[in-house]
């Protein structure tokens, strides 16, 4: 199965998450995506002013392990699976002998028990949200206070397993990162549930409310107590915070994060490509002056002639040539491969990638039905006129290296992270400000109005039993990106992977 996520990012991005989820009775799980993108004419993209190089520029990609599931309720409780137990070992572990590889277990457990509370409060905070019961989501926020307390205050006793002399001091900080960032997100996930659950009855909510900025000030409190630096100041911006904020989260997370490095698809085929064509038009050439030679002679002008002809045609011959055979190459072949690494150099999978421009006529009849175009829709994109590109991706994962890859804590697949920066697109748009009126009575009045763009976006999904279409439409100005909106869904009969 495929869980997806598809967000505005920020101003000028947007972000598409997949969690592919291995398939553990096999021993490769393997996932595709096509994505189509329809913009108008009037952006100015086409295939002279944007490149592969610049497509490649403008998307980042990230891959990474879901993070190991644990109920909130589990997470410091005092059994064998539990990852407080994994982190209590890695610590005495660490006290024990100072090794390599009692250093990289240390790190990696406090990194991967950071990441587990992490997606626990994310899911936590998720499923309370949707609660409409007033009683059943102060239960909840009351149990959220209650089980972050024991975690807290479970990891806080270890300090003292650690905080002895054979342990480096470089060392006890990362423990010290530990420590802070879970008062972080406890405290973020606080202003959570404060603004987004306790918030329709003020009045019903308020014991729950006030016990949730007990805890708040509390945490605050307590950072300040060990001088961490990432103390709120209603005077300040506050850049320190959410820079420690940034680079904590990414220390952690960095445990989940897998190595992949580009390098180009097809190189030697490229080249054998490129001699036949070659090879195809010194034939033609050579050809020409042999019967040439045998009918006029060898130093005739005929013969100049003919030479000085088969010339400027092996030159188009070999162009012409090499043109079709690198569009059919490319059809065919991905830009990039890429050896998907773990944190332990293993090798847990391959992933294949490529970007071209596609003609209308080439789109799968699928394709077309799902961008069919309402009629205000066909005057700014159909009649005017759109260009098309198609981002191609393939993942292979080897499952045994997947579910090694997290020292011992069960993994259920990786989530692929694509962000796509929109800023080439908006160069040739209009002022997104535009004058209205409206009639008022016996008097008329001036009211606002923003010029906006529609890409609308198709993205085919290959999985191992089914193929799955969905359309979004990508609403967007000189500005910013507005909004995100789905519009259709389509299954389809399953299709092997290429």
């Amino acid at each position: 199965m495929i869980d997806e996520s598809i967000t505005v990012h920020d101003q000028y991005q947007f972000e598409i998450k997949l969690g592919y989820r291995l398939h553990k009775e096999a021993k490769i799980t393997s996932y595709g995506i096509d994505a189509y993108i329809f913009m108008p004419n009037s952006l100015g993209v086409n295939r002279g002013t944007y490149s592969k190089a610049q497509f490649y520029t403008d998307m980042q990609a990230y891959i990474r392990l879901m993070s190991p599931e644990a109920p909130l309720d589990q997470i410091a409780l005092e059994s064998d699976a539990s990852p407080l137990q994994k982190l209590k070992a890695a610590f005495q572990s660490l006290v024990m002998e100072v090794t390599d590889e009692t250093i990289a277990r240390y790190e990696g457990e406090i990194k991967i028990f950071c990441c587990i509370l992490k997606s626990t409060l994310h899911d936590y905070f998720e499923f309370v949200k949707k609660i409409s019961d007033v009683n059943d989501r102060c239960r909840m926020a009351e149990d959220f206070l209650r089980h972050g307390r024991a975690i807290e205050s479970a990891y806080r006793n270890l300090r003292s397993v650690v905080q002895v002399p054979s342990v480096p001091e470089k060392l006890f900080s990362v423990y010290q990162f530990g420590d802070e960032y879970i008062s972080l997100l406890l405290e973020d996930h606080s202003y959570l549930f404060l603004e987004r659950v306790l918030v329709e009855d003020r009045r019903a909510f308020a014991d729950v409310r006030a016990h949730m900025i007990d805890f708040i000030e509390e945490e605050v409190e307590y950072r300040r107590q060990r001088k961490y630096r990432s103390i709120p100041d209603e005077t300040s911006d506050n850049e320190q915070l959410v820079f420690r904020k940034s680079v904590l989260k990414k220390y952690m997370s960095s445990v989940l994060f897998l190595d992949a490095h580009a390098e180009p698809e097809g190189i030697m085929l490229e080249q054998v490509l490129l001699g036949i064509a070659a090879g195809l038009a010194m034939f033609f050439a050579t050809a020409v002056a042999f019967v040439t030679q045998s009918v006029y002679g060898s130093l005739t002008l005929p013969v100049f002639v003919a030479l000085v002809v088969s010339y400027v045609f092996k030159d188009r011959i070999k162009d012409i040539l090499r043109l079709y055979l690198s569009r059919k190459m490319t059809s065919r072949l991905f830009d990039h491969h890429m050896d998907i690494i773990t944190n332990t150099r293993r090798k847990a999978g391959l992933c294949r990638e490529s970007f071209e421009f596609v003609d209308e006529a080439k789109i799968p009849a699928v394709i077309r039905q799902m961008r069919s175009r309402d009629h205000i829709t066909e005057i700014e994109n159909g009649w005017v006129g759109e260009k098309v590109v198609l981002y191609r991706k393939r993942i292979c994962l080897f499952n045994d290296q997947v579910l090694k890859a997290c020292r011992g804590h069960a993994v259920e697949g990786i989530n692929d992270i694509m962000r796509f920066s929109v800023l080439e697109f908006i160069r040739k748009m209009d002022n997104p400000k535009k004058q209205l009126y409206i009639v008022d009575e016996d008097e008329y009045q001036r009211i606002k109005g923003e010029r906006v763009y529609h890409l609308n976006l198709i993205l085919k999904y290959i999985l191992p039993k089914r193929i799955l279409y969905k359309r979004f439409r990508i609403v967007l100005s000189r500005k910013r990106i507005k909004r995100i909106e789905p519009v259709a869904e389509i299954e389809a009969p399953p299709e092997s992977p290429e």
